[in-house]
């Protein structure tokens, strides 16, 4: 996921009805957010829903004439054919049949600007998604001050950011195979998952997660809160604690283990 959303990060500019923006390719933002509907599919139901404009929000880049070669084939069968008229009449050397078999509609891109971005991870309604737009509205707020230091800081933590749902991802695994190993009843077992969340996030916090939401009046997840620091102390603990859940160490035990390793 890191290495994706690296990719992702690499915005270009794009002059969009006549201004230039820095501009996301939208098929690295489908990736990164691990979206389970083709590419195809999930542009066209957000852009065809009114909320983006197109030369505005984002532009159409259609990658077969991008591409020189492509670019140089199509002009060469342009010059000595005319397109039949009929679909029937179409032949393997037309223009639009060359163009549709060497990409189709997946040779088209669409760049999007920034704040569409943001809502397109905002409508995702996922972890990833968060993640993403949270880093979004940092790096952007950065940039406008021209402060590239300042922006690799904010980089380490989007992957930071990542990297701690990837492992929370493994530990959600781990506790699954362990209610399957000792045949936990259905009743009990969202209070396990609840139950690791929120000791880790005490440990990173130092103090009792709910006591700590209480006093902010926060409820949900707080994880979005984390600083660098704070996230990268979470990856240790989950990924500890994936190795000691699978080896069937007991939770007071385990709780007693990270705990030190909290502290250090």
């Amino acid at each position: 996921m890191i290495e994706q959303v690296t990719d992702l990060l690499a915005t270009q500019a794009r002059l969009i009805n006549g201004v230039d923006y820095q501009t996301i390719n939208a098929r690295n933002l489908h990736e990164a957010l691990q979206s389970k509907q083709k590419f195809a599919r999930w542009i066209k139901k957000r852009t065809n829903g009114g909320l983006f404009t197109e030369n505005f929000d984002f532009i159409v880049v259609h990658n077969a004439m991008n591409n020189p070669e492509n670019k140089a084939r199509l002009e060469e069968l342009d010059s000595v054919a005319k397109l039949p008229h009929g679909a029937e009449n179409l032949t393997n050397d037309t223009p639009t049949n060359w163009t549709l078999q060497n990409g189709g509609q997946n040779a088209i891109d669409y760049f999007i600007t920034l704040d569409m971005a943001k809502h397109l991870c905002l409508m995702e309604k996922n972890e990833i998604g968060k993640a993403i737009r949270h880093h979004f509205i940092k790096a952007e707020s950065l940039l406008k001050q021209i402060a590239p230091k300042a922006h690799r800081n904010t980089l380490k933590e989007t992957k930071a950011r990542l990297a701690s749902i990837d492992r929370n991802s493994e530990m959600t695994d781990a506790i699954k195979a362990m209610i399957e190993r000792h045949h936990i009843e259905p009743s009990k077992q969202r209070f396990m998952y609840i139950r690791e969340q929120e000791m880790l996030d005490s440990l990173v916090l130092n103090k009792n997660v709910r006591k700590w939401k209480a006093e902010r009046n926060i409820t949900g997840t707080i994880r979005s809160q984390f600083n660098r620091e704070q996230l990268e102390k979470l990856n240790l603990l989950q990924s500890t604690n994936t190795a000691l859940i699978n080896i069937d160490m007991n939770y007071h035990e385990r709780k007693g283990r990270l705990l030190e390793l909290a502290q250090r």
